[in-house]
């Protein structure tokens, strides 16, 4: 029994020109991947081609300075509460840290920057550049820190065993940072065990960061182009002003005009003579078939209005946050802001969950220093890394509404009353209480002193809210 073949056809190849012409150079600067291989897919050239374009940006385009400025500033700053089982050593630590961090002769290497303006430069170069480097080392017995920018961690072509300026082993591991002198041609590797290489969204395939700003960059350097071109064409109809027109095969004279200066002023001895040109064009005669036009730009209309919109929205999105949020709140009403507040608030907690690490390692190597150098005694459970970062307020449109709320869940035992404290006023109920016993404590030696009745100034205090003392358990010598 005999069986038909079936007629073959040619395969069809695959349409792959649109592939091609994402990689193009001249196609808006896209970025294209195309291996799985993070050496590959990121190149220290890739890396170099982000820094300069994320930074022109950063440098000559509002929207993207206003985003950059917004995601540092809604991220704000982290302080240490320690949480160890010893209060009495939760203190007197939290003091050490602080005299430690906060002056910038002790804290950093260039003498620049205190620990709460390096985690905002620290963000500030991260959006930008992708990451950025914090060394940990020591000025004889105190903790010293040194931060570098994400292109001094870099390195001069292939073959020196790096990805992207790091050394990593087997498992992919970082195990060291180059960190190149351009002025010098000289570089140096530094231990990651003394580093902390602050980025978001770490993988373990990619050693190294990448800007926020690189799902808009294409769209700013779109958004600052067209505006140009705008700003030119408006520039251009100034200058001209009005245009003659005249018929087909009209050869007859133009306009005649005159325009009337001012006298000659002088720049000064020894200048050159300019003169003053004020008044417009008067049109003396126009000949038969000719004409004079305004020359008048319309431009930018609805439909461009309304692209700019969705391009700054664009920028807005890319860097993870709603157009709202990051340039105009005024769309919103109360609802909706809350809403977005409610967002910005994951958000914020989400960045700093990438942060604290880091944090934690600073406060580690400035207590281990100080312990070390016997200023400050270890703790009673011996883990003085027991730590927690409180951020930046929240933000909100109902500063009473929530605060009052909140007060009522500490009250009925819903909420941590050191929660609440810590939240608001960055410290334990321990240190309010503490802080209110001295206050009440001077308030009655003043009463004491002055001859007032007992709890005069109590009840006068602002924000007195309890009972004043009971004058006849007040002793006075």
């Amino acid at each position: 029994m005999s069986r038909k073949r079936k007629k073959r056809t040619a395969a069809v190849a695959p349409t792959t020109a649109w592939g091609l012409e994402a990689t193009r150079p001249d196609v808006g600067g896209l970025l294209s991947w195309p291996t799985l291989d993070s050496r590959r897919e990121l190149t220290p050239w890739d890396q170099q081609t982000l820094y300069k374009s994320a930074r022109a940006l950063y440098y000559n385009c509002g929207r993207i300075r206003k985003a950059v400025e917004m995601i540092v500033n809604l991220q704000g700053w982290a302080m240490p509460q320690p949480c160890t089982p010893d209060e009495d050593w939760n203190r007197t630590a939290r003091a050490h840290f602080l005299r430690c961090v906060m002056n910038p002769f002790f804290f950093d290497t260039s003498g620049a920057l205190n620990f709460v303006t390096a985690q905002l430069w620290l963000e500030q170069n991260r959006c930008i550049d992708g990451d950025a480097l914090c060394v940990m080392g020591r000025y004889g017995d105190r903790a010293t820190f040194s931060f570098y920018k994400a292109p001094q961690i870099s390195e001069d072509g292939y073959g020196h065993g790096l990805n992207t300026g790091v050394a990593v082993n087997a498992a992919g591991r970082p195990v060291s940072y180059r960190l190149y002198d351009y002025a010098a041609d000289t570089s140096r590797d530094i231990p990651a065990g003394a580093c902390w290489l602050y980025r978001h969204n770490p993988e373990p395939s990619y050693p190294r960061g990448v800007t926020d700003l690189v799902a808009a960059i294409v769209n700013a350097r779109d958004l600052a182009e067209i505006a140009g071109y705008l700003k030119a064409s408006l520039k251009l109809t100034a200058a001209i002003g009005l245009v003659e027109t005249k018929k087909e095969g009209d050869k007859h004279p133009g306009v005649r005009g005159q325009v009337f200066p001012t006298a000659p002023v002088s720049m000064g001895e020894g200048a050159m003579t300019v003169a003053r040109m004020v008044g417009a064009t008067t049109i003396t005669s126009l000949a038969p078939g000719r004409d004079v036009k305004v020359v008048n730009d319309n431009r930018p209309g609805p439909n461009s209005k309304a692209f700019m919109d969705f391009l700054i929205a664009d920028l807005a999105h890319s860097v993870g946050l709603d157009p709202t949020v990051l340039y105009d709140s005024t769309q919103l009403g109360s609802a909706g802001t809350r809403f977005d507040l409610a967002k910005l608030a994951r958000w914020t907690q989400k960045r700093l969950q990438w942060r604290t690490p880091g944090l934690t390692r600073i406060w580690r190597h400035v207590i281990a220093c100080e312990i070390a150098a016997g200023r400050l005694a270890p703790p009673k459970s011996g883990h003085f890394d027991e730590v927690f970062w409180v951020p930046c307020r929240d933000m909100t449109i109902d500063v009473g509404r929530i605060a009052a709320a909140t007060i009522n869940l500490v009250r009925e035992g819903l909420m941590s009353p050191a929660a609440f404290t810590l939240a608001t006023e960055g410290r334990l109920p321990e240190d309010v209480d503490r802080e209110k016993a001295r206050r009440l404590a001077n308030q009655r030696a003043l009463e004491v002193e002055f001859g007032l009745p007992a709890g005069s100034l109590h009840q006068s205090a602002l924000g007195a809210t309890d009972s004043a003392p009971n004058p006849d358990n007040t002793t006075t010598e």
